[in-house]
């Protein structure tokens, strides 16, 4: 045997016994496997803050420009995300998630405009249902009226002058076949709004600001029913009153529809707590969103922490 050879052969073995030979081979970490998380986006700052508080955050990776918080809260390992104000950056944030990590659920937690009258400031809504409401036809004013043509996918809700909602188109493949879906309302899975029925003598929200700032009743925790979103702010009476009479949305706002057919399309399930924090026009004088904006937002949060401390997975 030629001296190369021999070489080989005593390089093989001492690669194949690198511990027992002790041939300083090393061996690369073993990284243990990414935890089913459960993913908490938050549109701003301060809807994210109440869950890095009291969360425990291990590693802090940049995807696709966002902070990822990965760690641990109320028993369930987190990813924490602030998603950005708008459908686009919500849906765009929600997919990165869905992509690069595990997530057995989406929680959203912020604030919205309230627009069922039954609802006042602080309160937090849990709808069961969403809807992307602004997807709609500006239809072509004609001698005989507004004509939206043949592009209302079937809906027949009443427009807002010349605007006509209409659902969304969803277009996708799974299991190797093309979808191609009319859809306008994105539903909550039960069990987790069962959870959050469970969970609410639990949910202690507060009627005040740390500053001294109040809402006008003690806040209320409600479940079921609609909540639509859109890129529009809404803080006009005449479009509140549009709202309610047509889809009977208790809240309206920028993300969570966008945030719900992403998690559809990829089969996900998601709930969202949306604190009052205006009602988007339907009082007298300015709107209160930046004036209550931290205490709705604390109230949607502790919504929100509540569900988690009671949810099994």
């Amino acid at each position: 045997m030629s001296r190369s050879a021999g070489m080989a052969r005593v390089l093989l073995a001492c690669l194949a016994t690198a511990i027992t030979l002790g041939c300083g081979v090393a061996t690369p970490p073993i990284e243990p496997p990414e935890p089913s998380r459960i993913a908490i986006l938050a549109p701003l700052d301060l809807e994210l803050a109440p869950f890095l508080e009291r969360a425990s955050i291990r590693h802090r990776p940049t995807v696709a420009g966002q902070v990822h918080h990965l760690g641990e809260l109320a028993g369930h390992h987190v990813v924490l995300v602030r998603c950005g104000r708008s459908l686009v950056a919500s849906a765009a944030a929600t997919q990165a998630v869905l992509d690069h990590h595990h997530v057995s659920a989406v929680v959203v937690s912020g604030i919205a405009g309230g627009i069922d009258p039954a609802h006042d400031v602080a309160d937090v809504v849990v709808p069961a249902r969403w809807g992307q409401y602004q997807e709609h036809v500006v239809a072509r004013r004609t001698p005989e009226g507004l004509d939206a043509g043949p592009r209302l996918r079937g809906s027949s809700w009443e427009s807002f002058g010349a605007f006509f909602s209409r659902p969304q188109r969803l277009t996708w493949q799974r299991d190797g076949v093309d979808v191609d879906e009319m859809r306008f309302w994105f539903e909550v899975e039960p069990r987790l709004l069962e959870t959050v029925q469970r969970a609410a003598a639990s949910s202690a929200l507060e009627q005040c600001a740390p500053d001294g700032r109040c809402a006008p009743k003690a806040p209320r925790l409600v479940t079921g029913g609609q909540g639509v979103s859109g890129n529009g702010f809404v803080d006009n009476a005449d479009y509140r009153r549009w709202i309610w009479r047509t889809f009977e949305a208790r809240a309206v706002d920028q993300e969570t529809a966008a945030i719900a057919q992403v998690a559809y399309i990829n089969g996900s399930p998601f709930i969202a707590f949306r604190g009052l924090s205006d009602l988007a026009g339907g009082r007298d004088g300015p709107n209160q969103a930046r004036e209550l904006a931290d205490l709705a937002a604390g109230n949607a949060a502790r919504a929100a922490l509540s569900f988690l401390e009671a949810w099994e997975q």
